[in-house]
């Protein structure tokens, strides 16, 4: 069912009835954005209005850049404002327009560690697709981890993390993943291809269980039984005995996590940011 046909008769009993009206109207998918966006405008409630303009860029930026950025120019609500923008880098990052998505997510106000997740999860991608194999990928993929580490937004090591991330993108494209693939690198490259392909087996397993679209009750099974099914495992990745102990820890972090047991989020820009630097 599309979001619109959910959202609407909520938005119909929480807005006063002009204003639901035209909110209705703005959200429906068959008006022009710009009709749509003079609709956002005319609304009375200035909450409403903001959150009438995030919720049209939000279904179709990618339809009309101008008129998108206009409306978030205009959304002053800092929360449905940052929503705005983000979704704005979204759709720009897409048509592989890095300075323009940047610029949009410098807006996105309390989502913008997020929204440069989402830039470079999208580059990875992107890069990943573009490669015939998982290594390729993550070779030719080395100026994304030096643009990004760059930006120096991420706790710890920067580069570190954002290699991992690389490396994740690559393999979750081409699977299953197969840590023997490693062992044609040379040191140091071998070592990260290690390290990282073991840590993408426990991130995607992770993902796998905790999915709500994972097979019925296979996560209760893993719970219950301490040992991941095979239907889980099914073409994530190539068996190896070195990767026996990320499965495990994979069940016990999902485990933990169905018992609401707070997990680490891999998404690396939830964690502390660096401290600033010094003066010299």
């Amino acid at each position: 069912m599309p979001l619109t046909q959910v959202l609407l008769p909520l938005l119909l009993g929480c807005a006063a009835p002009p204003d639901a009206r035209l909110l209705a109207e703005a959200l429906s998918p068959a008006l022009p954005v710009p009709a749509a966006l003079q609709r956002c405008d005319s609304i009375a409630s200035p909450a409403t209005a903001d959150e009438c303009r995030a919720g049209v860029v939000r279904g179709r930026a990618s339809e009309d850049d101008a008129q998108a950025a206009a409306a978030c120019a205009r959304t002053e609500d800092p929360r449905w404002s940052g929503e705005c923008w983000f979704t704005l880098a979204e759709a720009r990052i897409a048509r592989a327009e890095r300075w323009p998505a940047l610029e949009a997510c410098g807006r996105a106000g309390p989502f913008y560690d997020e929204c440069l997740y989402h830039l470079w999860s999208a580059e990875m991608s992107e890069n990943a697709r573009q490669a015939p194999d998982a290594v390729s990928a993550a070779l030719r993929g080395q100026p994304l981890v030096d643009f990004w580490s760059g930006l120096q937004t991420l706790a710890g090591d920067p580069a570190e993390q954002v290699t991992g991330d690389l490396w994740f993108f690559a393999w979750n494209e081409h699977r299953p993943a197969d840590l023997e693939a490693c062992d044609s690198l040379e040191e140091p490259v071998a070592g990260r291809c290690r390290k990282h392909t073991a840590t993408f087996v426990l991130r995607a397993l992770l993902g796998e269980l905790l999915s709500p679209s994972a097979p019925a009750g296979i996560l209760d099974r893993t719970c219950r039984s301490g040992q991941v099914p095979d239907a889980a495992l099914s073409g994530l990745f190539r068996p190896h005995p070195d990767l026996d102990a990320q499965v495990a820890q994979a069940a016990e972090l999902a485990c933990r996590a169905d018992r609401g047991e707070p997990v680490r989020r891999w998404n690396p820009v939830f964690q502390a940011r660096r401290p600033p630097a010094s003066p010299p």
